[in-house]
């Protein structure tokens, strides 16, 4: 009895130094997740060390924010694909036991990474996820933090309305919950969503509207920052300095935009913000070339586009897309063209990336119907069993059944082809079609120039490229917002499309450039044909935002002949539509360098 209670007490003993060990861990754990904001290298080192404890240990929920901890500070660092696979391990840990506080929380942290990397759709699942979980546990500090993620998410997806819901329950939470850094945070995403608003009111052509918006905006901002220094929170002080030049940038402010910007690229640079810095050195070039300081522009631009290797897609097309403006500023046409090529491979690349996220969802839906034949199948099972057993038992009534069940079974195997049929048109037909425009894509034209090339080696026969640009088109983006710019270019496709032959090809071949396969045309006959839609398509002014748009072509043609590869005809065109805007826009001109000015004019 005695050695009984001697190892009864042992194990008491024993079971608590455990659950000590493991509360210390747990701590350490968050202590390290800190360390993002302040020294995300020294929290990797940490952490993996860390992670190595609590494994030994046999800590479960020490593990868990170990990882969640880990991919925190990855994250912060740039190594976003790592902070994943942490995020995903510790959920994988934690599920087991239930939907948890802690669950929640690295379910939140996880959909940040998600949304950083542009993944909306499942950044706001896993928030919505978090955000349910708190809710049913009446967690109101980790529901407001999760609420101003998702109004973030919406505001970027332009979901105004959800956004400025999720953001004020946010504000509400946090000052419930009396939590300066999140309040602060919110004000940070205030200030975004009334930019993006104003955005809006741009594109509708309220000037003033907006710019009151953005003067908001920088208050929301410069306020956040002065708390977030206050509370020695580097990264929000980055971020919320890094906005406020934005918005004087937006403002036309650029001397006053020039210190923000230093100011968060030291901040960033302290935090080992890698994507961070990326965007410092592209927010002070974006302030330098209206100030025509281009040797600083170009140096900043070097930083970025040295850090933005194998980064974010989006990252990387607005390092490009700043080139562009900065040797054209410089007036260098053969640089700018080149870096306009390398701009629209990357339009490309994001192209693809949209692509694959429809064909994603295609098949999403088509697992879903797989899904529900494979349970209507073994309902059909079922029954079959039953009406087996009824024959027994009545041999007249089974037959007749019986052949009810081969009527059936032929419909349902004729209705899943027919879906298989329908799944795989979609897949091909999204992948070589154009989401905005719905004309052929990059990928869907080149299908058919190829096509082109073998019926023109069979028969002898030429065939022209042409490659249109929108005259102005940056301007109207600029103007009046990306909003106005996608239906504008909608517009004009629909013109090209009703004043093409009916044998031609338009395509969206990147960005705001069209490309036209003309069958069985020599370069002079494409140049006529272009002139004339040309004339067309300028005849009647487009209306967008209540504003009308006299709308010109500047046009590049090339011939294919069999001597030279596809892509050198192509890029004749191309070089002769950018020889076309160096030299007055609105215009044809051919690879040969003949051109016919003034399409516009019938």
């Amino acid at each position: 009895m005695r050695r009984l209670a001697v190892a009864l007490m042992l194990f008491a003993t024993t079971t608590a130094l455990h659950a000590q060990d493991c509360a210390e861990l747990f701590a350490d754990a968050e202590r390290i997740g800190g360390l993002r904001d302040r020294d995300s290298a020294g929290g990797i080192a940490a952490a993996e060390a860390g992670l190595d404890r609590a494994r030994a240990a046999g800590c479960v929920e020490a593990e868990a924010e170990m990882h969640a901890s880990l991919a925190d500070n990855l994250n912060v660092a740039g190594r976003r694909d790592e902070s994943i696979e942490h995020y995903r391990s510790a959920v994988a840990l934690l599920e087991p036991l239930g939907e948890t506080e802690q669950l929640a929380a690295v379910l939140r942290r996880e959909a940040i990474t998600h949304a950083g990397a542009g993944d909306y759709t499942t950044a706001v699942a896993r928030s919505l996820h978090a955000y349910r979980i708190s809710i049913a546990l009446g967690d109101e500090s980790e529901a407001a933090m999760t609420a101003g993620n998702l109004g973030t998410m919406y505001s970027r997806l332009q979901d105004f309305e959800r956004a400025r819901e999720y953001l004020e329950l946010a504000h509400q939470g946090f000052i419930a919950a009396g939590n300066r850094v999140s309040a602060a945070g919110t004000g940070i995403n205030l200030g975004s969503l009334l930019m993006r608003q104003a955005d809006g009111l741009v594109a509708n052509g309220d000037a003033d509207g907006a710019r009151a918006l953005r003067e908001r905006a920088l208050a929301h901002n410069l306020d956040a920052a002065r708390q977030f220094e206050e509370m020695d929170h580097l990264r929000g002080l980055s971020m919320a300095v890094s906005n406020a030049g934005v918005a004087y940038n937006l403002l036309g402010d650029h001397d006053a935009a020039l210190p923000l910007h230093h100011r968060a690229l030291e901040v960033r640079q302290r935090v080992g913000d890698h994507d961070g810095r990326a965007t410092s050195h592209l927010h002070l070039a974006q302030s330098y070339i209206p100030l025509e300081r281009f040797d600083e522009a170009e140096s900043h631009l070097e930083t970025a586009s040295e850090l933005v290797v194998d980064r974010s897609l989006m990252l990387q097309g607005g390092v490009a897309e700043k080139w562009v403006e900065l040797e054209e500023a410089r007036d260098r046409p053969a640089a700018a063209l080149e870096r306009m090529r390398s701009l629209n491979r990357i339009r490309d690349q994001i192209a693809a990336a949209d692509h694959q996220s429809r064909v994603a969802e295609i098949q999403a839906r088509y697992d879903s119907a797989e899904q529900a034949a494979r349970i209507q199948r073994l309902q059909h099972h079922q029954e079959i069993s039953t009406l087996r057993l009824q024959r027994q038992r009545a041999w007249l009534t089974g037959g007749t059944i019986l052949v009810a069940l081969l009527v059936l079974g032929l419909a349902t195997v004729l209705g899943w082809q027919r879906l298989a049929r329908r799944h795989t048109r979609d897949m091909e037909q999204a992948a070589r079609t154009d989401e905005l425009t719905g004309l052929a894509n990059r990928r869907g034209a080149r299908d058919r120039i190829e096509y082109e090339v073998k019926r023109a080696r069979r028969s002898g026969k030429p065939f022209a490229l042409a490659v249109l640009d929108i005259d102005g088109f940056k301007a109207i983006n600029d103007q009046h917002g990306h909003e106005a710019g996608d239906q504008l270019l909608v517009a004009v496709a629909r013109r090209i499309v009703s004043a093409k032959r009916q044998q031609d090809t338009v395509a969206r071949w990147g960005g705001d450039e069209l490309l036209l396969l003309l069958p069985e045309t020599d370069e002079a006959g494409a140049m006529v044909l272009a002139r004339k839609i040309g004339a067309k398509l300028s005849a009647t002014p487009i209306r967008i935002h209540d504003a009308l748009h006299t709308v010109t072509l500047t046009v590049g043609v090339s011939q294919y002949w069999p001597s030279k590869t596809l892509d050198e005809c192509i890029r004749a065109a191309d070089d002769a539509m950018y020889r076309g805007k160096k030299t007055g826009k609105d215009k044809v001109v051919s690879s040969r360098g003949e051109n016919l000015p003034g399409i516009s004019d019938p």
